[in-house]
């Protein structure tokens, strides 16, 4: 589940193929497309599957560092601070080949969620005004 909230984005997921430990301290990692800046995000683990975290617009227009044009990350999720796993967050399965064309998400405060190519989460921001 993606949601707008007035400070940021949140996400809830469920991993498929993988659980937290007891102890787990999961991090969201958000790797430009570009000259943008990675930036990450805490997770909190809600049991051993299922996730949720949320990505301040303020954390994302900091990444985005005033360059011309619209930035964009991509989002793994670490299932703890020394994991070198990246697990992909937002992979859909279904008849819908190209959820990057068909689940679309609104702008809130010149950010938005998509689904790349190949249905993993991704956040874009465009420039912002003074």
């Amino acid at each position: 589940m993606i949601r707008a909230e007035a400070d940021g984005l949140v996400i809830e997921g469920t991993l498929h193929g993988a659980r937290f430990a007891a102890d787990a301290a999961p991090s969201v990692i958000a790797t430009p497309r570009g000259a943008a800046l990675p930036f990450t995000a805490g997770v909190t683990a809600l049991d051993a599957s299922r996730f949720r975290f949320t990505v301040p617009y303020e954390r994302i227009y900091a990444a985005h560092g005033g360059q011309k044009g619209t930035a964009g990350w991509d989002l793994t999720l670490r299932k703890a601070p020394d994991s070198t796993t990246a697990i992909r967050i937002g992979r859909v399965i279904g008849d819908i080949l190209d959820r990057h064309k068909t689940d679309l998400h609104p702008v809130t405060h010149g950010v938005r969620p998509d689904l790349s190519k190949s249905g993993d989460l991704a956040i874009t921001c465009a420039p912002q005004e003074n």
